[in-house]
């Protein structure tokens, strides 16, 4: 693990740091089945549908939009009731309906539905459960702070924008910190397939205009440089894809480095690398390998890694500078760019794999 202290916090954490004064809860959270909710020390319930009437959700009671326990997020598979504090739901004009994990799932799903959705109907409905009141709030209406530090909140999937029901939350949630800013508050309309990229690029298809994206490392790929199963080392994972669109997959970064430094021994076509990936070493997801800074680390000891030692990759260089600062035997001369990697370091991190 990275040395030095993370910025992880639980969402109670910011929350505070918001000024928040109390948790929120409403009165549909645990309902009775008569629909009417407990109301708490002298809370309100809610009122019961009378016949004919549709709760629709928006209303942002918690009890509108259920979330079925063995429904799948329509966007990465994993069972979306494990994550009641950050579940979405969408309804199309035809009433099929998708559960999400999370507000990055649903925000995705908006964005390029064409990838996930079941149905060619536009949609009518989106639902995101509340970042300060844990509750559903209309996802249509939302405001949402574009978090882009995947140690600031606790969260499933590593990084989802926060949605709140009132713009001035949002606004006081980006303010509390520096790297964020009031542009950074939008609405659901924004949500393009960029965005869709920054919260879920892995679980997005290539598309004719884009190719060369980064990929889910299938299950049983094998490392293009160690031949080990690259997905059982999802914190490491690396890929290359080259201008013929052929695809290679990495279990680490030192591998990954290795096959860009001599790609002639281990690539299965002389077209040129168009793209590669890597896995940060803080954020734990794919970044852009061309363009990340790596710490030449030589300490096998120092983190548990796969093969030994491994560069470790990071999107901002200054993150990769605290690092080699961290240790005495490291300098800021050992951070350098994928330009860096020769036959020299592939001998270093990778030469029992080398011709």
């Amino acid at each position: 693990m990275p040395t030095g202290d993370r910025f992880a916090v639980g969402r109670r954490t910011v929350l505070t740091m918001l000024g928040t004064a109390a948790s929120v809860s409403l009165a549909g959270c645990s309902g009775d089945d008569d629909g009417e909710g407990d109301g708490g020390d002298g809370g309100t319930s809610t009122p019961t549908p009378t016949e004919g009437e549709q709760n629709d959700g928006t209303d942002g009671n918690q009890d509108a939009v259920e979330i079925s326990e063995d429904a799948s997020c329509a966007v990465c598979g994993m069972t979306a009731a494990n994550f009641p504090k950050w579940n979405g739901k969408v309804r199309h004009e035809d009433d099929t309906e998708a559960s999400f994990c999370t507000s990055g799932c649903a925000t995705t799903y908006y964005a390029v539905p064409e990838q996930f959705a079941e149905t060619d109907a536009a949609i009518s409905d989106l639902w995101v459960t509340g970042f300060e009141s844990g509750e559903f709030i209309d996802g249509m209406d939302a405001a949402y702070a574009l978090e882009t530090d995947s140690d600031r909140v606790d969260d499933p999937m590593r990084l989802n924008p926060a949605p709140f029901a009132d713009r001035a939350d949002a606004v006081a949630y980006v303010d509390a910190v520096e790297y964020l800013t009031e542009d950074d508050v939008v609405e659901l309309s924004a949500f393009d397939r960029e965005l869709a990229e920054q919260y879920r690029g892995m679980h997005l298809e290539p598309t004719d205009e884009d190719t060369r994206a980064a990929v889910e490392v299938p299950e049983d790929a094998s490392c293009a440089v160690c031949g080990m199963t690259a997905a059982n080392f999802p914190e490491w994972n690396g890929q290359a894809v080259h201008a013929d669109d052929t695809r290679a997959y990495f279990c680490s970064s030192g591998c990954a480095t290795t096959y860009h430094a001599v790609p002639d021994e281990f690539a299965e076509t002389d077209a040129d690398i168009a793209g590669l990936w890597v896995t940060g070493f803080e954020s734990g997801e794919f970044i852009d390998g061309t363009d990340a800074s790596y710490a030449l680390e030589t300490d096998s000891e120092r983190v548990d890694d796969p093969m030994g030692t491994n560069p470790a990759p990071f999107a901002d260089r200054a993150d990769a500078v605290a690092y080699v600062d961290a240790v005495e035997y490291l300098t800021e001369d050992d951070v350098v760019e994928l330009s860096a990697f020769d036959r020299e370091l592939a001998e270093q991190y990778r030469g029992m794999h080398l011709g």
